[in-house]
């Protein structure tokens, strides 16, 4: 699976990890850090 294929749970469990930020999962996944936001508050 490819980087960029990862699911929203997927890329919410990395941020959960405490070794990411927002805007550094944005960048490496090409999302708009906002969506990595809004998908965290949402679990």
């Amino acid at each position: 699976m490819s980087q960029k294929r990862k699911t929203k749970e997927e890329i919410v469990a990395e941020y959960l990890t405490g070794n990411y930020t927002y805007r550094e999962l944005g960048l490496k996944y090409d999302i708009p850090f906002r969506s990595i936001c809004d998908w965290v508050l949402e679990y």
